[in-house]
């Protein structure tokens, strides 16, 4: 077996276990994982770019903390779902709690990234700032009708 069907076969391994922890869309959640990354990063070289204090410690304790409410966003969904189903009451409204707040996180981290760059002086599309901005007030509406 050569390097490349090695690095194919690692790959290949990979996906498959992300698939069977997260489901089909595991890479949702890599991808907020790389853009927590990214976030990170930029932060700290904007930081250091612009003489500012940052606490890489306090940052990574903060994206932690976004993994922590994911979990229970979808943790509480399966729970009202379930204790629905027992009690006959129709608790459907919590399916996409989990999926909100992922998408939430992920847009934030997107736009977060994207305002480093600008900081940074690398510069970000309007289109694609504009794109992020209305995504991110899509997923407040929908937050919104959820919890209505």
């Amino acid at each position: 077996m050569g390097l490349i069907d090695g690095i194919k076969s690692a790959a290949g391994a990979a996906v498959d276990l992300m698939t069977a922890l997260l489901g089909q869309y595991w890479f949702l959640f890599a991808g907020l994982f790389v853009f927590n990354i990214i976030d990170l990063l930029t932060r700290w070289y904007c930081c250091k770019f612009n003489n500012a204090e940052t606490t890489v410690l306090r940052e990574i304790i903060k994206k932690v903390g976004y993994w922590v409410v994911i979990a229970m966003a979808f943790y509480i969904a399966f729970v009202f779902k379930n204790i629905g189903n027992i009690l006959g009451i129709d608790l459907s409204f919590s399916i996409g709690l989990g999926w909100l707040v992922l998408a939430g996180y992920l847009i934030n981290e997107m736009r977060s990234v994207l305002e480093n760059a600008v900081k940074l002086g690398w510069g970000a599309p309007k289109l694609l700032l504009k794109v992020v901005r209305k995504a991110d007030n899509a997923i407040d509406e929908a937050e919104d009708e959820k919890s209505e």
